[in-house]
């Protein structure tokens, strides 16, 4: 509360002062270094070359080794990214799964080469009902960390996760323009001969999908259906 108010009074009077406040404030809870680190980082740019600006350097290596003993990313981690991180995290804790899994892919957007962002990413898509995608970054996790001491108990929750996948279904909806397109899927006819408008269950996973119509060419679309979710794909054919 203390950081946010010294936040406001910036906007209002910006002066070096009051974000040195936001930056020590923050740094008082532990659950908010990188928050802490952050605001560091912004006082040392509008600080320029103020005489604060070294110890201020000192603080934000403090900051950040803190950070990485606290959520175990690596100390060059962008503070961004374990500020997402950790929000990430209290959505997990708190049961807001998809909200989790927003906030954590931003972060691995912006610290890609990290296995525990990979790891929480998948857990959050894995507990939200999203299997496959949560098998595809569980192997990810693995493949950033081939000597994972648990490696094969992942590797065991990788194939079942794949295998539950199988068993559950979505649905896909596939519009184009124009109608009466041929759908295939995974290089076989759908079922009666569908055409677009398409709209039909489908098991969990990944499908090539062929959309095929006299005059136009061959449209092929990788689509990743989802347990209970509606997946709807708008493809609009070329003239050949």
């Amino acid at each position: 509360k203390a950081a946010e108010g010294y936040k406001r009074a910036y906007e209002l009077y910006p002066q070096l002062s009051y974000l040195e406040k936001v930056a020590k404030a923050y740094e008082k809870d532990k659950a908010q270094c990188a928050r802490a680190e952050k605001a560091w980082r912004r006082f040392i740019r509008v600080c320029g070359d103020c005489d604060k600006r070294t110890s201020a350097l000192r603080r934000v290596e403090a900051v950040s080794l803190k950070c990485a003993s606290a959520d175990g990313l690596s100390p060059k981690a962008p503070a961004a990214a374990r500020a997402r991180y950790l929000e990430g995290q209290r959505q997990s804790k708190a049961g807001k799964w998809k909200e989790a899994v927003v906030s954590l892919r931003t972060a691995l957007d912006l610290w890609p080469k990290s296995p525990k962002i990979l790891r929480a990413l998948a857990q959050a898509l894995e507990r939200s009902g999203r299997i496959t995608s949560a098998a595809d970054i569980y192997q990810k996790a693995l493949d950033q960390e081939p000597k994972a001491t648990d490696r094969a108990a992942i590797e065991k929750l990788i194939i079942s996760l794949r295998k539950q996948a199988k068993a559950r279904q979505g649905h896909l909806t596939i519009e184009t323009v124009p109608e009466g397109a041929i759908v295939y899927f995974n290089g076989a006819l759908a079922a009666h001969g569908q055409t677009t408008p398409f709209k039909a269950p489908l098991a969990v996973g990944r499908h090539r999908v062929e959309l095929r119509r006299k005059g136009y060419e061959i449209e092929h679309v990788v689509v990743l259906v989802e347990q209970d979710e509606h997946l709807r794909v708008r493809e609009v054919e070329r003239l050949a």
